[in-house]
């Protein structure tokens, strides 16, 4: 569980598969449209909430809603409350789950424990189930509905073929950020561009209406001198007038 939920893979699937058939499964049955995580290893629930009622809360909203928790910092409140021997073997993963060392995610994780760290070694993903006992334990006796419980198993050092695929599957997400990345940068310089254009556009027709504003003023003066010029009599019509 120390990486991204893209790196699941299903016992039966390839180990270079990243997790997909039964995603969209109902987790439970009958089906429910809230499910609650608790576990032995760390002293939070977890709510999930269903994205579709009809369906109920699926396989996927589990694991995502579990990974996405799991990597959030841990609060200052919970941090003080751990002590003793757990506090020890939790700073000693802080650092470990940091290193270089095979198998853990490094500085990508950034500064600031987080969740996972308060797993120490048990980071595995052990499966849930329903534990009507340790529901009641947890509850003080009472037993809610829908109350899922998560094993977090030891995670042991990897065996080459281990080591490979979960390289190849971390290749294979850097490949995927890069490229989302590459996507963001071309869709932020098509709509700059497109701004720019517009820009242009407005500076033409600003350009062209006060032009025609100008043209139709000097076209307006000149209309009018001419109607003056009409109107008035000329020398010769007064001479013949006098004449007669």
């Amino acid at each position: 569980m120390l990486f991204n939920a893209s790196h699941c893979v299903r016992s039966d699937d390839k180990p270079d598969k990243s997790w997909s058939n039964g995603r969209g499964s109902p987790a439970t049955h009958p089906r429910l449209t809230e499910v609650k995580i608790i576990s032995p290893t760390f002293p939070w629930n977890i709510t999930i909430y269903a994205g579709d009622p009809n369906i109920g809360v699926t396989c996927g909203e589990i694991i995502d809603r579990l990974d996405d928790f799991i990597h959030k910092n841990l609060r200052k409140e919970d941090a003080d409350l751990d002590y003793g021997s757990h506090r020890v073997e939790r700073d000693h993963a802080y650092y470990h789950n940091r290193s270089t060392a095979i198998g853990v995610p490094g500085g990508r994780l950034g500064d600031g424990l987080r969740r996972l760290d308060w797993l120490c070694k048990d980071t595995m993903f052990g499966g849930l189930e329903m534990d009507n006992g340790f529901v009641r334990e947890y509850y003080g006796g009472a037993s809610p509905p829908g109350v899922l419980t998560l094993l977090c198993t030891t995670r042991y050092p990897l065996t080459e073929q281990e080591l490979n695929e979960q390289q190849a599957r971390e290749r294979e997400e850097d490949v995927r950020l890069r490229a989302a990345e590459e996507r963001a940068r071309a869709a932020e310089a098509r709509a700059a561009e497109l701004e720019e254009k517009e820009m242009k556009r407005m500076r033409r027709a600003r350009s062209r209406s006060r032009a025609g504003s100008i043209h139709s003023k000097h076209s307006g003066r000149s209309s009018a001198r001419s109607r003056v010029s009409s109107r008035a009599p000329s020398t010769e019509e007064d001479t013949d007038d006098d004449d007669e």
